[in-house]
C-alpha cells in the first residue's frame, strides 16, 4: 500500500519573552539556639536467643517448550487513497427571522394584560375561599374539642356506673342494650 505524500504547512509563531523581575533581597535575623547536653543513659545489654529455621528445598519446575505455528498475514490489494486537492467546502447559511411588526407587539402586550388580569382575579378568589376554609377549620376544631370533652365525661360516668356492677370498673358485666 502506498501512502500519499503530505507536507505540513510551515507555521511561524511570534517570539515571546517574559519580563524580568528582580525580587528584593531579604536577610533573616540570626538566631542561635541555646546549647544543652542530653543526660547520658546506658541501656541494659540483652542477648536474643538464637533461632535456626528449618531448611527446605523448593521443587524445580520447568515449563514445557513448544513452538508457536508460523503464519503470514494475507496480502490485501487496496486502491490508492483519493487525492483531496479540490474538495468543495460546505457553506453554512443561517435563516433570518422576519422582524416583528409594531402591531404584533401591541397585540402581544394586550394579551399579556388580559392574562395578568385573569391571574389577579384568580388569586383574589383563592384568598377569599382560603379565608372561608380557615374559618370552617376553626369551627371544626372547636366542635372536635367539645366532642372530646363529652367523650371524657362519658368515660367517667361509665366508670362510676360500673363500680357497683359485677366485675367492677374493669370488667363491668351489664345487660345488653343498657346504653353505655
Amino acid at each position: 500500500m502506498k501512502v500519499p505524500d503530505f507536507e505540513a504547512p510551515d507555521i511561524k509563531m511570534p517570539s515571546f519573552n517574559a519580563p524580568k523581575f528582580d525580587a528584593p533581597k531579604f536577610d533573616a535575623p540570626k538566631f542561635d539556639a541555646p546549647k544543652f547536653d542530653a543526660p547520658k543513659f546506658d541501656a541494659p545489654k540483652f542477648d536474643a536467643p538464637k533461632f535456626d529455621a528449618p531448611k527446605f528445598d523448593t521443587p524445580k519446575f520447568e515449563a514445557p517448550k513448544f513452538d508457536a505455528p508460523k503464519f503470514d498475514a494475507p496480502k490485501i490489494n487496496m486502491p490508492a487513497a483519493p487525492k483531496l486537492d479540490n474538495v468543495p467546502v460546505p457553506k453554512l447559511t443561517f435563516e433570518t427571522t422576519p422582524q416583528e411588526s409594531q402591531e404584533d407587539r401591541d397585540a402581544r402586550a394586550r394579551d399579556q394584560e388580559v392574562r395578568d388580569t385573569r391571574a389577579r382575579e384568580a388569586k383574589s378568589k383563592f384568598k377569599d375561599l382560603d379565608a372561608d376554609a380557615r374559618d370552617i377549620e376553626k369551627q371544626a376544631r372547636a366542635a372536635r374539642d367539645l366532642a372530646n370533652t363529652a367523650k371524657k365525661e362519658a368515660g367517667a360516668a361509665k366508670a362510676e356506673a360500673c363500680e357497683t356492677r359485677l366485675g367492677g370498673k374493669f370488667i363491668c358485666l351489664r345487660p345488653w342494650g343498657i346504653g353505655y
